[in-house]
């Protein structure tokens, strides 16, 4: 958009060199004719452009701004300004400009288009729908313009509209790659999914156009339940040159699940090294060595140094003497929703909001449309809700300031969608982690742990940065709020009616490592009326469920003993238990909320001791109950345990009724007195830091 005078040989020759991409020459050729006359807007403008071309934008910008500055309504100066300003990211000048452009020329439609696309990179949605939508009124089937559409509707996370400019964009022109790409990424966050895998997998894998199509497709394949297919394209691309963050990122969480720990780390660190930054990565590679069998200490605090290495630090003004009319409470989470973090700690979440010394915040990080029943039972507790999921964690931190929270709880130490670099900004003066995961989190300004006696023993040595708190029997409760009362349990063990011994574990398939399938199998072998139940969302996929089945296979097991059920909803699982005459711990990454579960429906649960927190969950529950027998000392131990109960029915049956008949009296499951202890420790710590409410 530069005009020139036919009649003007500079012009003229100038426009030639240019024209054979001889920039050079031509900016040459501009510079000197400027010498002489210094004010020509023209030469101005078409010097910019060519700087332009040469990438020299800051020079351009300049040459722009002298042609608007010697003719204040040249139009062509004024739109190459903004689109130069908008490449590089100055959104709101751009903007400026290119309205100034309309106000010269209101139907320029270059300039309409353009605007559009600035509040659409500015994420100023309505506005630009409203621009783009006057260029379909002059263009109303460029398959461009509905496909511009369909991505400000994207990005506006209206993907039903997306879905349908997409569609209408292809309608016109079929083979549009781009259309094609955003319309599966829209029908995935429809969950949509087998519709959007058939899409991703008519792309050729290698276009370079399309780095993250195998990422894309990838995910597609996990939210079609097949992971093995995920698994193989993403392993596949790991030997490329061009190996996107994020396939190697999904491929390292895929092999967590098959057991491939080592590999995973691997996959992580390597990672790690191209770019240092990433929180996630950090989260992960810090979570998976909670797989680990032999992991030492002093690793997992290396790693946890790491990655407060790349939190950003902002200094908050905590005033500790602050006077506010009662104790300021806040939990931070993305799981206020049907999750085992909620399982646990509903109960104690409703008792504090009732309790006359607290104020309680809850600040969720939950995507708003994945809010459910849970969700809508805490929002109706006199609290103070907060949704912050689009916030940024410097605003987070800003919010639980400017709220003048004195006592702050981490609900999610390294787990997914974790919000630590709040804690690490230290916005409350007494910071506590809790409920979501069973270690440290290696995060000085996180001031507390709340563990138990077993938890905290001298003998498991120094395995926390923060201070433990130490609540007398349990360190968590199970929340029977969250179950519905329609939940029978039967006072009877399963054999007695199956005439076979069922064993059972329905913990996350990533905690189920090489030894612990060698020590069950073991069992399976020992035991030869007996089935093992496992759950899994993974069994969906026959690839993986066959692989897994394999692995009991290798280890001499019929896979007539074997029931590997596909995930169910939270009731059908509890009124599992009743198929399970005991329950098998994982180790050395225990069952938490699981083990609970179990208790809760009457079924012991066989674990082991362990030295950390981790891994020592079912030994603290069971220690609690009085099941002190039902702790082993080493596999060994598990090993004849398992038999033990195997070959006395009746004894696993005399214990079954002893939590039948005691549950109510349970520490685990009175949540009411967990609750008044832990009141009573967070008002004394109140005190003990001298913050007055």
């Amino acid at each position: 958009m530069y005009s020139f005078r036919e009649n003007d040989h500079v012009f003229q020759k100038i426009l030639k060199l240019y024209e054979k991409k001889k920039f050079k020459f031509a900016l040459d050729e501009c510079f000197l004719s400027l010498n002489s006359d210094p004010k020509n807007f023209l030469l101005l403008n078409l010097s910019g452009v060519i700087l332009k071309k040469l990438n020299k934008i800051e020079e351009a910008l300049n040459q722009f701004y002298k042609a608007i500055q010697a003719k204040d309504d040249f139009i062509d100066a004024i739109y190459n300004l903004a689109t130069c300003l908008m490449e590089i990211g100055q959104l709101k000048k751009a903007e400026e400009y290119f309205l100034r452009c309309l106000e010269i020329n209101p139907n320029n439609f270059d300039c309409i288009f353009n605007l559009a696309e600035c509040y659409r990179k500015n994420k100023n949605y309505e506005k630009s729908l409203k621009f783009f939508n006057t260029c379909l009124e002059k263009k109303k089937n460029d398959f461009e313009l509905l496909y511009n559409i369909g991505l400000v509707y994207f990005d506006y996370k209206n993907f039903d509209k997306a879905i349908e400019y997409f569609h209408r964009t292809l309608e016109i022109e079929d083979n549009f790659l781009k259309a094609k790409y955003f319309l599966a990424l829209s029908l995935q966050r429809k969950e949509r999914n087998d519709e959007a895998v058939s899409i991703l997998e008519s792309f050729e894998i290698t276009d370079p156009n399309f780095l993250d199509l195998n990422s894309d497709l990838a995910y597609g394949y996990i939210k079609c339940h097949r992971y093995i297919d995920a698994f193989n394209l993403l392993s596949r691309q790991n030997l490329e040159k061009n190996k996107s963050i994020r396939a190697q990122h999904l491929l390292a969480d895929l092999s967590i699940s098959l057991g491939l720990i080592k590999e995973s780390r691997a996959i992580l660190k390597e990672c790690i090294l191209k770019t240092n930054n990433d929180t996630d990565l950090h989260t992960t590679l810090i979570f998976s060595s909670n797989y680990l069998l032999n992991f030492k200490r002093e690793d997992y605090f290396k790693e946890t140094k790491n990655f407060t290495k790349i939190l950003k630090k902002k200094n908050f003004l905590l005033s500790k003497k602050e006077s506010t009319e009662k104790i300021r409470i806040a939990f931070l989470s993305q799981d206020f929703r049907n999750h085992a973090v909620m399982h646990q700690i509903f109960n104690v979440i409703v008792y504090l909001s009732s309790y006359i010394n607290f104020s309680i915040f809850l600040y969720s990080t939950l995507d708003p449309k994945k809010e459910d029943d849970i969700t809508t039972k805490l929002k109706s507790l006199d609290i103070v809700w907060s949704n912050l999921y689009d916030l940024s964690s410097d605003l987070i931190s800003e919010r639980i300031s400017n709220d003048k929270i004195q006592i702050l709880f981490d609900l999610s130490g390294f787990t997914t969608g974790n919000r630590l670099e709040v804690f690490f900004q230290k916005p409350a003066p007494i910071q506590i982690t809790w409920g979501g995961y069973a270690a440290s989190t290696g995060i000085k300004e996180i001031d507390y742990i709340i563990v138990d006696n077993v938890i905290a023993a001298k003998e498991n040595g120094e395995q926390f940065v923060e201070k433990p708190l130490i609540v007398d029997k349990v360190w968590t409760v199970l929340s029977d709020k969250t179950i519905k009362e329609s939940t029978l349990i039967n006072e009877e063990i399963a054999f007695f009616k199956n005439n076979f011994f069922t064993f059972g574990s329905f913990n996350n398939i990533s905690k189920i490592n090489d030894q612990v399938i060698e020590t069950w199998s073991n069992i399976l072998l020992n035991t030869k009326n007996s089935k093992l139940i496992l759950i899994s969302t993974k069994f969906f996929d026959e690839k993986f469920k066959k692989i897994f089945l394999n692995k009991f296979i290798m280890n001499k097991v019929s896979s007539d003993q074997l029931i590997l059920k596909s995930y169910m909803d939270r009731k059908n699982l509890l009124q599992l238990y009743n198929q399970v005459d005991l329950s098998l711990d994982t180790f050395p990454y225990n069952g938490g909320t699981t083990t609970l579960e179990s208790y809760f429906m009457c079924t012991p649960v066989l674990t082991i001791k362990g030295n950390s927190f981790i891994s020592c969950c079912g030994q603290s529950i069971n220690t609690a109950i009085g099941l002190n027998d039902l702790v082993a000392k080493n596999n060994k131990d598990y090993l004849d345990k398992a038999i033990k109960y195997y070959n006395n029915p009746e004894e696993l049956q005399k214990i079954k009724k002893y939590i039948f008949e005691n549950k109510k009296k349970f520490p685990i499951f009175n949540t009411e007195a967990f609750s008044e202890k832990l009141c009573k420790i967070l008002e004394n710590l109140i005190k003990k830091n001298k913050i007055y409410a």
